[in-house]
């Protein structure tokens, strides 16, 4: 019930019986406090310097302290939300404030002040009141001075490394870690390191090994995933109780090896592996059938990069138990929507323990280091019963499934990349020579100033946008700009962008990523969106346009490898129907289960008196049907669709007239998040959502439309992910020679031998539709070819 200005003032007025008080602070409210003990130091506009505001300069400006409320409550403030008196300047309040005193009295006479002037007073009343209200500071706020606020405890001493680490730490306050050379609270010991690098001493040590549960954690080189090595593995039974296995052979002992495997080493320790023959293979086959056959619960941080190493050395994986710590963080509540799942950042952040990664530390400590913090973070996660369902029965089952997607890669043909990227420069070319035939002049159409110079200037265009340097040549710009211009030189600025794009982000880019094996090896990110969707990174093969023709270009570089054939399974309308679902019942439920095309019902029910159904309609009903989906509002549909705000508002009321269980599907799942602070899918994922209760309009809706978004989204990854794991064990067991190559928004993408492409086929359409029980049947769409651009 107090603001910060009330708190600083009661401060002040506590404290100036024993000492004198500064406040520093720009806010004119606080002259109201200013005597011979409280003074004011604010910064100069004039000058940038600061200055010391007292009773003299108080008196100058406001007549007095005990003026200054009446005052800025006549002028007004806008910091404050005080309008004031219309016609009111200073002269007239400091001139009337001296002959009346309270801001009372000059009310009381405002027909004795007369004119404008006083009828304004007059009429103004209840504003000057309101006004005086909220400028005036509450002196007298119940706080702790006997202890916590004590004079004595506030004394200026020097800072406590840990608890102001603590701080930093969990606020993210990294100039204050650098300026007080904070160091961490926890350490671990790693002066008695036991180094196993040959088998009789692997025997001899696992023999004393009594537990049920190990930490393991891995040090691979930096090689790609097809020729990575491992160099050394560590394991720990406890929090100080580790030793690290070095696999090495004879000609490099384990102290070489600690002093070539800093972490910006790895690949130099590869190349020695190599040079002598690569790994020690029968202590490390030792080590693997022991760990990860021996009914051990393993507990990691990334179990996909063992598991992923152990197919391409087809090495047995048996781990009927599993802790992943960064499954495990990316689930917890706190840190959904926290980026860095890393172990270092985990256990700085729940453990207050700093991992280094200095490449000049041996491998042995870097290790050691490591499967610590395991233990040490391994009990401070804070995951909910319906968080840890999610962890068990769809996240950990997704790690084999993930980790073999990876190593299986998809093949592709460079030529063709090379092909294309040809025909591009050749149309780039082509736009270049008919600008520079426009102008009479070269223009860098890379160039936003040279753009905007020869759009602006040149040309004499109007903006639709100004920035610094002239007239705005962003994307959307342009398009206005093209809307209200026949100028031939506005299309052909965009589509240089757009091919310019394609030719750099994919044609050039992606045949960088081919590995020795022929093929690309995305890597899949389970921990990276907070709806529970796959990411794709190095490359990101979930950023190439679906629509537009360029993508198909781009798929069609994607093949089979030879003698085989790709299959794609899509998932058509998943986030409608599981809104369908949310709604149970309606002219949406109904739909969907009699098979009709859904954007064309909604087009003719949101027709307008008299209107014929035509293409344009179906446009702007699939528009609202998956704008709903993302708390679509009637402006953005305005500017999607290109119609009139007037128009995009009516189409979304009728259609909230006519599908009243949808507004009422969307309403309870933003009261949910209101009551539970989270979003949550059907499964129990959930995602935490702040600010459905902000004063700011914009916060508040963009929050909102998370509310009605996570539950939708996050229930169709979820799907996606459940129907990943089904189809993935029905290939293991029936189709050997099949694999599992891609998982890209709603699809599955398999590689296969032509004979069984029928019967995979039918199977996709069985699983992915059978994986779920909703109010309406999911559809799947299967199709195949010998190019990811032919079957897409």
């Amino acid at each position: 019930g107090y603001e910060a200005d009330d708190t600083i003032a009661s401060l002040a007025e506590h404290y100036k019986a024993e000492c004198d008080v500064q406040i520093f602070s720009a806010d004119k409210d606080f002259a109201q406090l200013v005597d011979e003990h409280v003074s004011l130091i604010q910064p100069d506009p004039r000058t940038g310097s600061l200055k010391s505001v007292g009773v003299a300069e108080v008196e100058k400006k406001y007549g007095g302290a005990e003026n200054v409320v009446t005052f800025l409550s006549l002028l007004g403030d806008a910091s404050d939300n005080v309008p004031g008196v219309p016609g009111v300047g200073k002269g007239f309040a400091l001139k009337y404030i001296q002959k009346y005193g309270s801001w009372r009295n000059i009310v009381a006479n405002a027909d004795d002040i007369g004119g404008k002037k006083g009828a304004a007073i007059a009429d103004h009343s209840d504003t000057i009141e309101r006004g005086v209200k909220l400028i005036t500071v509450v002196r007298n706020q119940p706080l702790d001075f006997d202890n916590q606020l004590a004079l004595d405890n506030l004394q200026k001493r020097e800072a406590d490394n840990d608890a102001l680490y603590e701080l930093a730490v969990r606020y993210g306050l990294k100039v204050i870690q650098r300026h007080y050379a904070l160091t961490p609270p926890h350490t671990p010991d790693v002066t008695n390191i036991k180094k196993i690098a040959d088998l009789q001493a692997f025997e001899s040590i696992k023999s004393t090994v009594q537990t049920e549960s190990v930490v393991v954690y891995p040090c691979f080189s930096n090689d790609p995933i097809t020729d990575r090595v491992l160099l050394g593995i560590g394991v720990a039974t406890e929090a100080n109780s580790a030793f690290v296995i070095v696999f090495d052979d004879s000609s490099t002992s384990a102290d070489d090896a600690d002093e070539l495997t800093g972490l910006a080493l790895f690949d130099a320790y590869s190349q020695d592996l190599d040079a002598t023959n690569g790994r020690n293979n029968a202590l490390q086959d030792a080590v693997w059938t022991w760990l990860f056959q021996g009914g051990f619960t393993i507990i990691t941080h990334d179990a996909k990069q063992l598991m992923s190493y152990a197919i391409q050395q087809q090495l047995s994986w048996n781990v009927q138990q599993l802790e992943d710590l960064m499954l495990n963080d990316y689930l917890d509540r706190r840190y959904i929507n926290h980026r860095d799942h890393s172990l270092e950042d985990i256990a700085q952040r729940l453990a207050l323990y700093e991992l280094s990664n200095n490449a000049d530390e041996g491998m042995s400590e870097w290790l050691v280091q490591r499967c610590h913090a395991i233990w040490v973070v391994l009990d401070k996660f804070e995951l909910t019963e319906e968080m840890k369902t999610v962890l068990r029965d769809i996240e950990y089952p997704c790690i084999q499934v993930i980790a073999e997607m990876e190593c299986s890669g998809i093949a592709v043909e460079v030529s063709q990349f090379a092909s294309f990227a040809d025909q591009i420069s050749k149309q780039l070319a082509e736009i270049d020579a008919f600008v520079t035939s426009e102008m009479g002049r070269k223009v860098n159409l890379k160039s936003p100033k040279q753009v905007s110079t020869m759009l602006y200037s040149d040309r004499g265009l109007k903006p639709t946008k100004k920035t610094k340097s002239g007239g705005s040549t962003d994307s959307t710009s342009l398009q206005v700009l093209m809307e209200t211009s026949d100028d031939p030189l506005i299309p052909k600025i965009l589509e240089y962008r757009e091919i310019h794009k394609i030719k750099s982000t994919y044609l050039e880019t992606l045949p960088e990523f081919v590995q020795s094996d022929g093929r690309i090896h995305t890597h899949f990110q389970q921990t990276v969106t907070a709806t529970g969707r796959l990411s794709s990174t190095e490359p990101n093969l979930q950023n190439i346009p679906v629509r537009k023709s360029w993508g198909k270009v781009i798929r069609s570089c994607f093949v089979a490898e030879d003698g085989k054939v790709l299959l794609s399974a899509d998932y058509s309308q998943i986030e409608m129907r599981v809104l369908a679902h949310l709604c149970g019942q309606g002219v949406l439920v109904d739909a969907f289960v009699n098979n009709e095309d859904i954007h064309y019902k909604t087009a003719v029910e949101i027709a307008k008196e008299g209107q014929a159904y035509n293409p344009e309609l179906r446009t702007i009903a699939k528009a609202i049907n998956y704008g709903l989906i993302y708390g679509m509002s009637a402006y953005r549909l305005a500017r999607e669709l290109n119609i009139s705000r007037e128009d995009a508002s009516l189409y979304m009321k009728v259609y909230f007239e006519k599908y009243p269980e949808v507004s009422n599907v969307l309403d309870s799942l933003v009261n949910f998040a209101k009551e539970n602070g989270v979003a949550q899918t059907i499964y129990g994922r959930q995602r935490p959502i702040f600010n459905l209760d902000s004063r700011d309009r914009v916060q508040r809706e963009a929050a909102e439309r998370i509310a009605m978004n996570a539950p939708i989204q996050g229930t169709a990854a979820d799907i996606m992910k459940r129907a990943m794991c089904a189809v993935h064990k029905v290939l293991k067991t029936d189709y050997p020679t099949a694999k599992l190559l891609l998982q890209v928004h709603d699809e599955l993408v398999v590689e296969a031998d032509p004979k069984d492409a029928q019967a995979i086929a039918d199977m996709l359409q069985k699983e992915m539709t059978n994986v779920v029980s909703l109010k309406v049947p999911l559809v799947v769409e299967v199709a195949q070819g010998t190019s990811w651009g032919e079957i897409h």
